[in-house]
């Protein structure tokens, strides 16, 4: 991952054929649909995290003091009450490790299933001021 869009479209395309399509993935940096020299979305991967996330909007958020946090989800503590918990905050999900050590990358076409036992690993970026603390 860099801040070079294109040089990631292209270690995205030379990486499917390593790993297949399916476990490929890529930031949105939204190329222009004008750029005739950007290859289709489907041969660089799938794009990464749930919403569209920039390299420059990750790299902002890590210089506002984003947060990886790790948040384990049971029966008496749901995603939707996590979700809940973080509803002030900017929450990008990253990934789930569910309880036989497997990782699901959250992704724009894929949202991995969350059952009690798992871990959620999430940018966490807390959206209140200073003064409200």
């Amino acid at each position: 991952m860099t801040p070079d869009k294109y040089l990631n479209v292209t270690a995205g395309m030379r990486f499917i054929n390593e790993f297949d399509e399916q476990n490929v993935y890529s930031l949105n940096d939204a190329v222009s649909e004008s750029d005739k020299h950007i290859a289709a979305e489907e041969h660089y991967g799938k794009i990464l995290f749930s919403e569209p996330v920039s390299y420059k909007k990750l790299a902002s958020l890590i210089n506002q003091g984003a947060e990886i946090k790790h948040t384990k989800i049971s029966d008496a503590f749901s995603f939707d009450d996590y979700q809940s918990q973080y509803k002030n905050s900017h929450l990008l999900p990253l990934f789930v490790v569910d309880a036989r050590n497997n990782v699901r990358i959250f992704s724009t076409s894929n949202q991995p299933e969350i059952a009690p036992g798992s871990t959620v690993v999430a940018r966490v970026k807390d959206n209140e001021s200073k003064e409200n603390a």
